[in-house]
């Protein structure tokens, strides 16, 4: 890898962490759970001149990281490539890898599909259960015990996860709940509390969305013309919840593509877009899924695959 980055006049940045954790609750009442296990966790980025490529690996199976594909993910976007180009703002099909799906998705979580955002009337899912407000093709579901999620067997009450089903091709089902307000809505808590210092209300934690039946190379070369996205700088999902109104910046790595080839790499753009509405115009998803999130940061992460998306919009360019 160092080599090979010599050789690129390739400048590298990041960590790899081994580590062995442990979750525990226990109060006066009696309750006393305890959950050890361990991760790996990999993230690097790649800087050659003016272009940046970034690439991580989450998974519980410490044995299971290929550093190789790692470096190779986030060279292939910083090397051998053109001084990055201005695109016109306006709307554009966008390819999505899984860390800028997450990114959007914890926002959707955070906004809109705990009970506290029903309760004050700020979730685009607000008066919207049983109807269909996004694709079909679109399930989104908060589960920690996923085979390949990163597995939190209970939550900050010590009530045990499961798989709670969020949006149901397309269409809104329901929200998760916690005890206080598992109470209000006369539901049972569905595992998802989380710190008692916290004012935020019950959290999807485990985010996940189903596969597609499309490889991820099929996606790319199926686009005609359109923006590859490998991840975002940052987002502000507070514009407008109740239509799910963001904005944010790309970030290491945003190519244009053409006739299914990247063609060079444009300049960071900034987008402001209703993520309901992005969800609602999807022309596929990658039937591989990815583990996102960072254990340095968070236990909130998201399993979830690429997509492809029409008439996304942009707004602006990073200086």
């Amino acid at each position: 890898v160092l080599d090979l980055a010599k050789n690129d006049n390739m400048e590298l940045a990041g960590s790899i962490l081994f580590a062995n954790d442990a979750y525990a609750v226990a109060n006066s009442k009696g309750l006393a759970l305890y959950s050890p296990s361990s991760f790996v966790y990999a993230k690097l980025l790649a800087d050659i001149e003016k272009n940046s490529g970034f690439s991580s690996f989450l998974s519980r199976k410490k044995d299971s990281l290929n550093l190789d594909r790692v470096f190779n993910d986030a060279r292939k976007k910083c090397s051998g490539l053109k001084t990055p180009q201005t695109m016109p703002l306006g709307k554009y099909k966008v390819l999505l890898e899984p860390h800028a799906v997450c990114d959007l998705l914890e926002w959707l979580g955070y906004i809109g599909l705990g009970a506290k955002s029903i309760f004050e009337k700020n979730s685009f899912l607000y008066e919207k259960f049983g109807k269909q407000i996004m694709s079909k093709e679109v399930s989104i579901y908060d589960d920690a015990v996923e085979d390949g999620a990163f597995t939190i067997p209970f939550d900050f009450e010590g009530t045990a996860k499961g798989r709670v089903n969020l949006i149901s091709n397309g269409v809104g089902v329901d929200v998760v709940y916690d005890t206080y307000y598992g109470n209000i809505f006369n539901k049972d808590s569905s595992g998802c509390a989380i710190s008692y210092d916290s004012s935020e209300g019950p959290m999807p934690l485990n985010l996940s969305m189903a596969s597609g039946s499309t490889s991820f190379e099929d996606m790319l070369s199926s686009l005609d013309k359109g923006i590859y996205i490998s991840r975002f700088h940052y987002i502000n999902g507070l514009l407008e919840p109740r239509v799910a109104l963001m904005t944010g910046l790309t970030r290491d790595g945003t190519f244009f593509v053409e006739n299914g080839k990247i063609k060079f790499p444009i300049k960071n753009l900034r987008f402001t877009q209703s993520i309901v509405e992005a969800f609602s115009n999807i022309i596929s998803i990658s039937k591989e899924k990815s583990l996102i999130g960072d254990p340095f940061q968070s236990i909130s992460t998201c399993y979830v695959p690429a997509l492809l998306i029409d008439n996304f919009t942009f707004t602006g360019i990073s200086s």
